[in-house]
């Protein structure tokens, strides 16, 4: 019955940016066997909102990890427009710096960089708090109820597995060389 119960749990939290079965969990479990000798590669995973699935490259994946390529595996599109080779997709552990294990299913993919979707982790019934220093999941709910209370600076709307929000572009009245943009960039020297 358990089984059964985690497979449906599985099966409805699994789901690409265009509705498709096919990328996310995004669930803690326990360490079950703490003196087994697992193959690992250690990556810099980037929280991204911009992104519609977890994804890894290719050499990012144990060479234990079993690529699945199923039908509904389709390539992605990078934010310049060009073309993306998926792989297929791999049912993974990740372990934390904090030591947590976290069972996630991720698209491999031809990308540099692995990227955890911020909308996918969302919808496992999580929130993501980005700061200046640091993104942070919590269970759903620790962060929602502050938000009414708050003087909100802009809201975007999830869409589509973006999160969206139609703004209109001026030219600056007193343009003031010297201010810092409230909305630039993230990481050192972008």
């Amino acid at each position: 019955m358990e089984a059964a119960m985690k497979e449906h749990h599985h099966e409805e939290q699994e789901r690409s940016c265009d509705g498709n079965n096919s990328v996310n969990l995004f669930e803690y479990q326990p360490e079950e066997q703490s003196n087994a000798v697992f193959e690992e590669v250690e990556v810099e995973v980037a929280n991204d909102s911009g992104s519609c699935a977890h994804v890894v490259g290719v050499d990012q994946v144990p060479s234990t990890v079993e690529i699945k390529h199923t039908a509904d595996c389709k390539n992605f599109t990078g934010a310049g427009g060009d073309g993306i080779k998926n792989h297929g997709k791999a049912e993974v552990t990740l372990v934390t710096e904090e030591g947590k294990n976290i069972d996630n299913v991720v698209q491999v993919a031809d990308v540099t960089r692995a990227l955890h979707s911020t909308g996918l982790i969302c919808d496992t019934k999580k929130e993501v708090l980005l700061t200046e220093t640091e993104a942070v999941v919590v269970p759903a709910g620790t962060l929602s109820k502050f938000v009414g209370s708050l003087k909100r600076v802009a809201t975007y709307k999830r869409k589509g597995g973006l999160y969206v929000a139609k703004m209109k572009i001026r030219k600056r009245v007193n343009p003031d060389k010297t201010a810092a943009s409230p909305f630039g960039r993230q990481g050192n020297n972008r």
